[in-house]
């Protein structure tokens, strides 16, 4: 293991963009909360938080925090 302690805080920021193709059908039921499993945006927000924190599972030498 490296010791980092010595090297200065920096400031970070990552950007995230993407696309979503959905059929419009799809789209006005989520948009009336029509979906059968909750709000599209709660569950796509959730599966995002959970798929964060396995990050260094996925990702070789990636070192949790």
């Amino acid at each position: 293991m490296v010791d980092v302690s010595d090297k200065p805080v920096t400031a970070r920021e990552a950007v995230a963009r993407g696309r979503i193709h959905i059929a419009p059908a799809a789209l006005r039921l989520a948009r009336t909360g029509g979906l059968p499993k909750g709000g599209l945006v709660e569950v796509a927000r959730l599966a995002g938080v959970m798929a964060a924190k396995r990050t260094a599972e996925a990702i070789p030498l990636c070192h949790p925090l």
